[in-house]
C-alpha cells in the first residue's frame, strides 16, 4: 500500500515537472522519498533501492531548474551512492551506467555554477565508466554515451579555452557517431553526428583555423538540411540557422 502511494506521488511530482511547476514536484518528490527510504533503510526491503535512487534524481534535476544547485547535488550523490550499494554489495553492475549518467548531471551543475574544475573532474569520472563498459566489456549499446560523454566535457574545456583539448575529445565523438551511422547504418544518429560537426567547426573558428572550419560547415549543412527533412526535429533547425549565418560571416571575410 505504501509502495503504490509513493509510485502515486512520483507520477504526480512527474506530471507537475512537466507543466514547470517545479516547487510544487519537490514537495510531492519528498513525500515519495520519505515512503521509499522507510522501506529501504529502515526495513531493509532492498527491491526499494533503484526506485528510490531514481526519485533522488528526478528531485535533482527538479531543483536544478529551480537554481537549488546545492541541494541538487546533494540529492544526485544520494541517487548515485544508492546504486553505488547496489552495485558493490548485490553485484548489479548493470547499474553502472546509471552512475555515469548521474555523473554528466553533476557535471552541468558544477559547469553552472562556474566551478569548472569540478565538472571536469566529473567529466572524467562518466566517461572512464563509459570507456570500461564500451572497450573493455565490449558493451558497444552504451557508444552514444560515451560519445555525449566526449561532446559534454568538450563544453567546459571550451570555457576554459582548452581548445585544442576540446577537439580531441570532439574528434572522438565524431569518430564513434561515424561508425553509429557509416558501418551500422543507424541512421537516426546522422543528426547528432552534425551538430558534433558544428560544434568542432564552431572550436576550429576559436583558434583561427577559419579553412579548417568552412570546410566542415560546408561539409555539415547539406547534412543538417536533409534531417531537417526527414526528422522535422527543432534542434537541428537553429543548428543550421546558425551553421549557415556562420559560414556566411567567413565568406563575406575571404
Amino acid at each position: 500500500m505504501r509502495h503504490r502511494l509513493s509510485m502515486v506521488y512520483e507520477t504526480k511530482a512527474a506530471i507537475l515537472g512537466d507543466i514547470g511547476e517545479h516547487q510544487e514536484a519537490v514537495l510531492y518528490y519528498d513525500k515519495a522519498i520519505r515512503i521509499e527510504e522507510n522501506l529501504f533503510h529502515q526495513e531493509g526491503r532492498s527491491e526499494f533501492a533503484n526506485e528510490l535512487a531514481v526519485t533522488y534524481l528526478n528531485k535533482a534535476n527538479s531543483l536544478v531548474i529551480l537554481g537549488e544547485y546545492e541541494s541538487a547535488l546533494s540529492h544526485y550523490n544520494k541517487s548515485m551512492t544508492t546504486w553505488e550499494r547496489l552495485i558493490y554489495q548485490e553485484g548489479r553492475s548493470e547499474l553502472e551506467i546509471n552512475v555515469a549518467f548521474v555523473y554528466t548531471l553533476i557535471t552541468r551543475v558544477h559547469h553552472e555554477m562556474g566551478d569548472y574544475d569540478s565538472a571536469i573532474a566529473y567529466h572524467d569520472k562518466a566517461i572512464e565508466i563509459g570507456e570500461r563498459l564500451v572497450n573493455q566489456q565490449k558493451k558497444t549499446e552504451f557508444r552514444p554515451f560515451l560519445a555525449g560523454a566526449y561532446q559534454n566535457k568538450t563544453l567546459t574545456l571550451i570555457q576554459l579555452k582548452l581548445h585544442t583539448d576540446a577537439i580531441s575529445l570532439l574528434d572522438k565523438a565524431i569518430k564513434i557517431r561515424e561508425q553509429l551511422v557509416n558501418d551500422e547504418g543507424k541512421v537516426e544518429f546522422l543528426g547528432d553526428l552534425a551538430v558534433i560537426k558544428k560544434k568542432k567547426a564552431d572550436v576550429l573558428l576559436s583558434m583561427g583555423e577559419v579553412n579548417q572550419a568552412k570546410s566542415v560547415l560546408e561539409a555539415v549543412i547539406p547534412i543538417l538540411e536533409s534531417e531537417i527533412k526527414r526528422t522535422d526535429r527543432g534542434n537541428l533547425k537553429n543548428c543550421l540557422t546558425t551553421a549557415m549565418e556562420t559560414l556566411n560571416r567567413i565568406r563575406d571575410t575571404q
